[in-house]
């Protein structure tokens, strides 16, 4: 498993399908679709006629979720785009690891702590009918994950130390008080 797919299973960074539609007003070329970053070559748009269904030219701007017609669909027309996204791209994610000097784990918790930041600012604290959501409170748990992260990699090299003790020696009654120590330490 490469390094990308690790931190995204740490992560919980899985590929997600949606849809999107719009409809044509014959001059809209720009669709925006409500997920992104969009996985590279994971869109299919189609433009509805009716029962006809017609192929189109289109360019899709991944990292922001922007789709762009060469000519605009006719307002009977309508815009269906199904895709794959993910929270981050492969190249933020990268970005994490080099960061981190390739460490899987410190780069998931850097990743989960921008996911946090994002979440917070996005989601704040809303409450719509029955649905409510709390950014910060998302994004506490979050950064605990990340925190746990790092834990688990600081305990890892704190194992592997073999640096047991050390006894400072600052002047000539210290050396005493050792010496007489490692004769008691013996037996």
């Amino acid at each position: 498993m490469s390094d990308i797919l690790t931190i995204r299973a740490l992560i919980g960074d899985q590929k997600l399908y949606d849809r999107a539609t719009g409809g044509g007003d014959g001059s809209s070329v720009e669709f925006q679709v409500p997920n992104f970053p969009i996985v590279p070559d994971s869109q299919a748009v189609r433009v509805d006629a009716s029962s006809k269904t017609e192929g189109t030219d289109y360019t899709m701007d991944d990292e922001i979720g922007l789709l762009t017609m060469t000519s605009a669909p006719s307002g009977s027309q309508t815009v269906i785009i199904t895709y794959k996204y993910t929270l981050l791209t492969d190249i933020q994610l990268q970005s994490f690891l080099d960061l981190e000097s390739g460490d899987v784990k410190l780069a998931a918790a850097d990743a989960l702590d921008s996911i946090a930041s994002t979440q917070a600012l996005i989601l704040k604290v809303m409450k719509v009918l029955d649905l409510q959501t709390d950014g910060a409170k998302l994004a506490d748990a979050l950064h605990r994950q990340a925190q746990d992260l790092r834990k688990q990699v600081l305990d890892a090299e704190l194992q592997g130390s073999e640096f047991d003790y050390a006894e400072q020696i600052n002047d000539a009654p210290g050396f005493y008080e050792k010496v007489v120590k490692d004769i008691m330490r013996q037996g």
